[in-house]
């Protein structure tokens, strides 16, 4: 054998392809992708819920907070108790009698509760885009009890969580 004919390539010699193994390496990928957007779908789609957690910051008085979510009529009170649901009205000049108390019952033994708790807790509101309007109203009644009131915007429809005990919902 002579050393000329080992370099020169052959027409019948065998060769190794990668393209099945790029194509088969791009289904994987492909795969994985399916996953990922179905997973986030399922997440993001109907139903999925916001969860808020509460950061407690060292060296400042760390109120517990009481999730109110506000659409502009009713309020939805989320206790560890359970919830409670209050209904006021649009109709913000009949929400408060003449001694500056909710006319409401539930609203009203809300509002009794959160003054006498006042130094240990505060309301987080969850304010929805049709409650925008008559917000500062409700947000005004216990702010003039002295209670401490945080607010953030909510999507119209997205159901809400408050989360505390790591990772406990509340």
């Amino acid at each position: 054998m002579n050393a000329g004919n080992l370099s020169r390539p052959r027409p019948n010699q065998e060769h190794f392809d990668l393209l099945p193994f790029i194509a088969i390496m791009m289904i994987v990928l492909a795969v994985l992708l399916f996953i990922t957007m179905t997973m986030a779908s399922l997440n993001v789609g109907a139903g999925a819920a916001e969860g808020w957690i509460p950061t407690k910051t060292q060296g400042t008085n760390n109120k517990i907070p009481i999730l109110v979510e506000w659409d502009g009529e009713t309020a939805i009170i989320q206790k560890p108790s359970g919830h409670r649901r209050a209904v006021l009205g649009k109709e913000v000049l009949r929400w408060l009698s003449s001694e500056g108390r909710f006319r409401n019952g539930e609203m009203r033994e809300f509002w009794n509760e959160m003054k006498s708790q006042r130094n240990t807790h505060y309301v987080l509101f969850a304010v929805r885009p049709s409650g925008f309007r008559n917000f500062q109203v409700l947000a005004s009644a216990f702010r003039d009890a002295g209670v401490n009131v945080g607010y953030e915007p909510i999507e119209q429809s997205k159901r809400i969580q408050l989360k505390m005990d790591k990772g406990r919902l509340r």
